[in-house]
């Protein structure tokens, strides 16, 4: 799971129900800030287990 409680304006899944399509543009930007955000924790050794 990816939580996202601080991000601003809303959770993704309310923009997206709330939007509908993406663009592919948008999808790509979207896509690359949740990889990019995975391979911070990755690379700094970050994980939870609630």
């Amino acid at each position: 799971y990816l939580i996202l409680e601080h991000v601003s304006g809303g959770e993704l899944f309310d923009y997206l129900v709330k939007k509908g399509r993406l663009t592919p543009k948008e999808a790509r930007r979207f896509f690359r800030q949740i990889i990019s955000a995975l391979d911070f924790c990755h690379s700094h050794s970050i994980w939870y287990e609630g």
